[in-house]
């Protein structure tokens, strides 16, 4: 899948419930994280401490399905 090989971009899918489904060579390579690693694992994980606790990742949750997805520029 094309989408896999994109390397400037974090691209990565979620379950319903937030949990990670599908992780690019993009988010591997910005995130660290090889898709083996996240694959199940609370999206949650690629949020700062503080964005955690801000509730950024549930702002995110409830966004995407409102509107069907949730895209998001981090720095």
């Amino acid at each position: 899948m094309l989408i896999k090989e994109i390397e400037g971009f974090a691209i990565f899918h979620l379950d319903s419930t937030g949990h990670i489904v599908s992780w690019n060579a993009g988010a591997e390579r910005i995130f660290g994280y090889r898709e083996a690693e996240v694959t199940g694992q609370p999206f949650a994980l690629i949020f700062t401490p503080e964005d955690r606790r801000d509730g950024a990742p549930e702002q995110e949750l409830e966004r995407a399905a409102s509107v069907g997805s949730a895209n998001d520029v981090r720095w």
